[in-house]
């Protein structure tokens, strides 16, 4: 770089050079930009007169560990290791970023938004003075050891090359990073109080004024205030809700508060069915996805960034724009059943200004390309371009009254296109306008079989009665019924999430937990069986799962691939669950095909796929046991060996405990049906369990693993562990104490356990401290020694594990436990239950709560200050989990306990005993049920059952540890409008 003082006086400058490298394979970028971040180490180098450099190192597991070095030909000064540390939080597009108005910090941050930016030493140029400098990259195709001080010799004898030719632009982007956004003014309480004049429910309050809210109808409203405060900025899926099964016209949509008026556009799979570009990252870079909206005020094209509100609801969402005398409003509706987005522009107060409509494709199969475009009168289509996976399709726009199609060369001042991806419409100056998009691609829709998402919020509703605490906490709860249950819909039928856009399989041993849990709470029988049908059919012929399978017709591979240990027990216990729910042992005789090698497997019986299932768990037993192997895993994939001999040699405790659930489970639903696959189901159960208490119940605590040693099992996560530094893991205990596995005083001695190494501010964590960290080299683990990021489940506090946790509590009659575990899961006035919980959105699932550390080694040092309460918690990936379906599970079958079984209806409730009383509105036996629970001094046990005021008969279950609830006839329920539940 040539600097050149052409003035008449002396200047000071520096440069700040930033690179954003991945070095990982595209394909990975490209399904996800956020996770490669996660495991790119950055550690600054002394390179002497050259001052600091920065070392990247992609740490992700694999066969090489790719390797850079950014360093300065001169002298660098400053560095920062994260895009925020440039860009900040909370930001609107087109802001000056603050980083770049100080010097860099010269800390080390490693979280989702890894990058190198390098601050050369100060210069002062005289006038006619000349300076030459510069930066460089070395790269190095593999480096396994750990970033040093001793790779500053890679950089010796390193000279400058020829230098890059000069580039410049010969037109600015009307969009680019330092083009302002359309302005949007806070807007002050009266205002919002004429907008949107609806009682407000659950408001959040910052700084003292109120930020967001939910309105009667279910909708959440924010301001622009709550939007800078979050970590992740507001965004919501838009899908129809037309059956609960998958469909491969479904179409899909999301939309960002920050002006994402309808991005990642996708016609069936959320992988391979985009045609508008996602969103992939959530900073203020990257304005130009999916579709988005210019206006000019007469000073050039300012594009709609973030609002003065945004109002989402489970199928709309809702931006206003207050500017001045002006308020322009834009509303997204949709995807109908046909398939159609529709988007209005409306401007309510003031003059209307001219508009151009951004539209940027993203067909995937052809990328770069936009596509055959063609109109005729209002309607722009644009058909799908040579290469492209969806290659009959198209998308057609209805367009305003007016509008003029163009290309690219409408975003740039001299009206040159660059080749991009985009189609705009101008469209003149109108009052009123709209948008109607459409994906179509041949193919049959099928038929509607529900009334879309009305009354999603109203199918479970509950209210509590009593302590002001536990009562509130149950109508947080309640809020967050109707859009969990919307979540779980999405990682459903179109798996993807805010941060997680890609995906589009089905993860076996997901798919088997949460739409299982959301279908059971909601009594969706007929749909469970379906779903259940539909993973039978990806079942190997040799008897196991894949670790996901792709289950629209469309995209289905008879492909074999490999999983962790765990995954084959899973769709065995949700079929287990649903003959015990249903009593449908005709499901049994269903045939259904193998997914074989290549080619469609053989078909086969429902019970025969049993069976095939049951001798692929048996081929993995240690021998002598009934334990199996721990193979490629378990559900914690941090955790998979960095040794090939060592996950040859250990058990994974949780697996077995697993093993003995799914199959008791099975076995008891199956019965009699099938006698001779239960009795053999049930004898794996016990015999496992035996071994469990035998080999892996260690001194009375149970370990996390089991290595297998000459003497035996050696315990791996326990205190005799002296190989790994942790000592307790939290999977094994919890769900062996909800499936009946411990006595009742080992279960007491474990949540003791939980309660005093495993339990923060946020909920149960995995495991008692973090994994070592040593710069990436794997010695141990694979991912959990691998990433830089401290979030997710490298962060401890995954929700998942906390709701299974709720499980154990449930089980035990804890009441008071199980109400706030649930509550904790709840993002709605999260910061009253969890002090040290920074903003984040309201009405999405959070998949894990991180500690907000700035790197694993302050996680490692610093640990035991998240426990204290003393450490913020950020919110972490949302939508797209198991987690949200579960919630709905546990809160039904386990909190309110009231479960289908066949011929009986078992009502086993485990309420906060500081509550009077609870009611409830839920689906019970093909129709919706009201039922009042009074809570007795234990808040479990049921003393009396009344339907429609009439004493029912009541046959008490089984419990080792509390009370048991009971069963009841379905018959004597059927049709009764009220319950009348009276506890112990």
């Amino acid at each position: 770089m040539e600097v050149v003082n052409a003035g008449d006086r002396a200047v000071e400058f520096d440069l700040v050079a930033v690179e954003d490298p991945s070095l990982s394979p595209a394909a990975v970028l490209d399904a996800n930009r956020l996770y490669p971040s996660q495991y790119l180490d950055l550690t600054p180098v002394d390179l002497g007169e050259r001052g600091i450099a920065v070392a990247i190192r992609q740490n992700m597991p694999g066969p090489r560990a790719p390797w850079a070095l950014v360093g300065s030909w001169t002298s660098a000064v400053g560095w920062a290791s994260d895009v925020t540390q440039l860009t900040g939080r909370g930001l609107p597009e087109g802001a000056p970023w603050p980083g770049l108005r100080a010097d860099l910090p010269s800390r080390r941050l490693q979280q989702e938004h890894s990058a190198v930016a390098l601050q050369s030493a100060p210069v002062t140029l005289e006038p006619g003075d000349r300076w030459e400098g510069g930066f460089f990259v070395l790269l190095v195709d593999d480096h396994p050891a750990a970033t040093s001080q001793a790779d500053a010799t890679l950089a010796e004898g390193l000279r400058p090359g020829a230098a890059l030719p000069e580039v410049r632009e010969s037109g600015a982007s009307l969009v680019g990073r330092d083009t302002p956004g359309y302005h949007a003014d806070d807007l002050s309480p009266e205002a919002l109080a004429g907008l949107f004049p609806e009682e407000r429910r659950h408001v959040e309050e910052l700084d003292g004024r109120e930020v967001s809210w939910f309105t009667p109808d279910g909708d959440h409203l924010v301001t622009a205030a709550k939007q800078r405060a979050v970590h992740r900025p507001h965004g919501q899926i838009l899908r129809p809700l037309a059956s609960l099964l998958p469909d491969p016209t479904d179409v899909t949509c999301t939309v960002w508060m920050d002006g994402g008026f309808c991005s990642h556009l996708t016609l069936g799979h959320a992988a391979l069915g985009r045609i508008l570009a996602a969103k992939e990252t959530p900073l203020p870079i990257g304005r130009i996805h999916g579709l988005r909206i210019a206006v000019d005020e007469g000073d050039g094209w300012r594009l709609l960034g973030t609002p003065s509100a945004w109002r989402s609801g489970l199928d709309h969402a809702t931006w206003v724009y207050a500017s001045g005398e002006r308020v322009i409003q834009v509303d997204t509706t949709g995807p109908g059943d046909d398939g159609a987005v529709a988007i209005s522009v409306r401007t309510t107060e003031g003059d209307p200004l001219p508009a151009l409509v951004v539209l940027a494709l993203d067909w995937v199969g052809a990328p770069g390309l936009p596509g055959v475009v063609s109109v005729d009168g209002d309607t722009l289509t644009v058909a799908a371009p040579d290469g492209a996976l969806l290659a009959d399709a198209a998308l057609t726009v209805r367009l305003a009254a007016g509008a003029r199609v163009g290309g690219d060369e409408a975003l740039f001042s001299d009206g040159v296109s660059r080749g991009e991806s985009v189609v705009t419409a101008l469209v003149p100056a109108l009052a009123d306008w709209s948008l109607l998009l459409r994906p179509e691609a041949p193919g049959t829709r099928a038929p509607r079989a529900l009334a879309g998402w009305s009354g999603v919020h109203d199918r479970i509703a509950i209210s509590g009665v009593g302590d002001a605490t536990a009562a509130d906490e149950v109508a947080r709860i309640d809020q967050a019924c109707g859009w969990f249950a919307h979540d779980a819909l999405v990682h459903y039928l179109s798996p993807r999430g805010l941060e997680q856009h890609t995906g589009g399989a089905w993860g076996t041993r997901d798919v088997s937990q949460g739409p299982v849990g959301l279908l059971r709470a909601w009594g969706e029988h007929a749909a469970w069986r379906d779903l259940l049908l539909i993973v039978f059919r990806a079942q190997h012929e040799r008897g196991d799962w894949p670790q996901a399978f792709d289950f629209l017709p469309d995209q289905r591979r008879d492909e074999v691939a490999d999983s962790h240990g765990d995954v084959v027990y899973w769709p065995l216990l949700a079929l287990g669950q649903y003959l015990v729910a249903t009593g449908d042992t005709g499901i049994l005789a269903e045939r259904v095909a193998f997914t074989g090698d290549g080619v469609p497997g053989d078909e086969a019986t429902l019970a025969d796929h049993v069976v095939r299932a049951l001798d692929a768990i048996e081929a993995t037993f240690v021998t002598g046991t009934s334990l199996p192997a721990y193979g490629h895993g378990d559900w914690n994939d941090s955790l998979q060996p960095a040794s090939p001999d060592l996950a040859r040699r250990m058990v994974s405790t949780w697996t077995v405990v697993l093993q003995a659930e799914a199959l008791a489970v099975l076995a008891r639903g199956m019965g009699i049906a099938a006698p001779a696959i239960a009795e053999r189901a049930a004898g794996i159960a016990e015999r496992g369990a035996a071994d469990l208490r035998r080999e892996l119940l260690v001194d009375g605590v149970l370990a996390g693993y089991g290595v297998r040693e000459d003497s035996g099992l050696r315990p791996l996560i326990h205190p005799r562990d002296t190989e790994t530094g942790l000592t307790y893991s939290v999977l094994a205990m919890i769900h062996a104490i909800a499936g009946d596995l411990l006595t009742p005083e080992e279960a007491t001695r474990h949540l003791d356990l939980i309660a005093d190494h495993l339990t923060g501010p946020d909920g149960v964590r995995l495991f008692d401290r973090p994994v070592a960290y040593r710069g990436g080299p794997m010695e141990v683990f694979q991912r959990a020694e691998a990433s830089t990021f401290f979030g997710r489940e490298i962060g401890l506090m995954y929700m998942h594990a906390h709701l299974r946790y709720a499980e154990a509590l449930a089980r035990v009659g804890d009441g008071r436990g199980l109400l706030r575990a649930l509550a904790q899961a709840v993002p709605i006035g999260i910061r009253d239950q969890v002090p040290t919980a920074t903003p984040r959105q309201a009405n999405t699932y959070a998949s894990s709560s991180d500690a907000a550390f700035a790197d694993r080694y302050e996680a490692a040092a610093e640990y035991h200050r998240v426990k204290a309460g003393e450490v913020a918690l950020d919110g972490g990936w949302r939508v797209y989990s198991s987690g949200p379906g579960l919630f709905l599970e546990v809160l039904t079958q386990r909190m309110l306990g009231i479960r289908h079984a066949g011929a009986e209806v078992e009502l086993d409730p485990v309420i906060d005993p500081d509550l009077r009383g609870l009611d409830a509105t839920l689906p019970l036996l093909g129709g919706a049920v009201t039922v009042e629970i009074v809570a007795g001094p234990l808040g479990h046990g049921v003393a009396s059952v009344h339907a429609d005021g009439r004493a029912v008969a009541i046959r008490p279950l089984t419990n080792p540890y509390r009370t048991p609830g009971v069963a009841v006839a379905a018959d004597d329920l059927r049709g009764a409008g009220t319950l009348r539940v009276v506890t112990d």
